[in-house]
């Protein structure tokens, strides 16, 4: 940790450079990053930019992995790490480095219960841009969580401000598809509130199908 100060103030592409080798070094290391102590001083240390450039290059670095290193990289320390962080340990939560770390809930997809219900226990994430709507509306998970995506569509949804249509067209058709599956669902009405809240032009339409 050494050159944090240093890459502080270096470019972007310096700063993500850094944070991608420290993140293969967390995901694929044999040194763990919690026990050892080093993760939590890279964070302690470290401003959002590093936190986030860090948490997007697990993400990236996840993906590339195979099941077998998914499963070992959860149990060694990812969900630690976010019971820790929840608890503000050794810090708080930024809403913009939880909605980061949403993505994780997706790529450790025999986990996205889990980390999805930790990720709601801290301040509500806030996820860039539109892409991260579009994973989560290919992903398996309206089926197999409704409840649970709807209740993380309205954490993610109040914290957009209504400028993104494209937002809009995506929360859409994961709405209508949580509403077809259950119109029961009490989770679904805070949901739909907070797309009224955004000015949506179906938000009505939607809480009138609600039971």
């Amino acid at each position: 940790m050494k050159h944090l100060q240093e890459v502080a103030t270096a470019s972007d592409d310096r700063s993500r450079m850094f944070c991608d080798h420290l993140a293969s070094v967390a995901v694929f290391g044999a040194i763990d990053p919690v026990d050892k102590g080093w993760l939590d001083e890279f964070l302690t240390r470290s401003a959002l930019r590093e936190k986030m450039h860090w948490a997007g290059g697990v993400t990236q670095v996840l993906r590339e992995a195979d099941n077998q290193a998914k499963e070992s990289v959860w149990n060694r320390w990812i969900k630690r790490y976010l019971r820790r962080r929840v608890q503000a340990m050794p810090i708080p939560f930024d809403p913009e480095e939880s909605g980061a770390m949403c993505e994780w809930a997706l790529v450790l997809e025999s986990h996205y219960a889990e980390i999805v219900e930790l990720l709601l226990t801290g301040p509500a994430p806030a996820v860039d841009g539109d892409m991260f709507y579009y994973q989560l509306h290919e992903s398996a998970v309206l089926d197999r969580a409704p409840a649970l995506t709807a209740r993380f569509l309205a954490a993610l949804v109040s914290k957009e401000d209504g400028h993104n249509l494209w937002v809009f067209d995506q929360v859409h058709t994961m709405v209508r598809q949580l509403i077809d599956l259950d119109p029961r669902e009490p989770a679904l009405r805070p949901l739909c509130e907070e797309l009224g809240r955004l000015g949506s032009p179906r938000a009505l339409k939607f809480q009138g199908r609600l039971q």
